[in-house]
């Protein structure tokens, strides 16, 4: 059993690793093929801060860095805030589809990008929030590029602060993304869309045969301390 749930986390782990793998890939073979390199402080509009004292009478949901799952790169949970209770943080102004970024300990990965219902709601300023260009690049695609090895590789390498670790939006905007035309963005996000939903149920399934293994363990263990028992 021990041996199985090792092979097991084995493969949980080369599961894990499919979405960054095939990006890397993918964004290597478009250096071969003559994409240019774009800053994503390019290709990405200006975004804005709330003004509380406009909105004294409001109601806002807040995004905050424990609120995006490092599992599944959603929003899980949020907080209902107004001008008294609102944390100092709450100061980003977010808008359907854009991608935010945790530039708090960023290699722990906390990407998503924002659904209609969270429209001109507010995040962290532990956030970087990255809005793409109509016409220049498609949301998706840039929220590919995030969850990339290139990336994260990059955010490892500048962050600063060794109990804290952090990087400003400065520099995530001036990473370069290497751009490919708009329908060729397209189909790379489809492919991609398409092979997250295949880890996902992958994920599932060893999930469930993990708690399997565990389970069976546990049992064998319970039923050989019982015999001691009455022997």
């Amino acid at each position: 059993i021990s041996q199985a749930q090792s092979l097991r986390e084995s493969a949980i782990q080369d599961t894990n690793n499919l979405i960054p793998v095939t990006l890397s890939k993918i964004f290597e073979e478009g250096r071969l093929k003559g994409w240019k390199d774009r800053t994503l402080g390019e290709i990405c509009e200006e975004t804005s801060n709330i003004n509380w004292n406009e909105h004294k009478e409001k109601y806002f949901r807040y995004i905050d860095l424990s609120a995006v799952s490092r599992k599944d790169f959603s929003i899980v949970k949020t907080q209902v805030v107004n001008f008294k209770n609102a944390p100092s943080r709450a100061k980003k102004i977010i808008n359907t589809y854009d991608v935010i970024f945790g530039t708090t300990r960023p290699t722990l990965m906390r990407v998503t990008i924002i659904p209609a219902e969270f429209n001109n709601h507010i995040c962290s300023t532990g956030f970087a929030v990255l809005r793409a260009r109509k016409g220049r690049v498609l949301p998706q695609f840039i929220y590919y590029f995030i969850r990339s090895e290139q990336f994260m590789e990059r955010m490892e390498n500048i962050q600063t602060g060794a109990s804290y670790p952090a990087v400003s939006d400065t520099k995530v905007l001036e990473t370069k993304i290497p751009l490919p035309p708009l329908a060729e963005q397209k189909k790379i996000v489809e492919r991609m869309d398409a092979l997250t939903q295949k880890v996902r149920k992958l994920q599932k399934l060893q999930s469930e045969t993990a708690a399997n293994l565990t389970a069976l363990k546990q049992s064998i263990l319970h039923q050989a301390f019982q015999g001691e028992l009455i022997n």
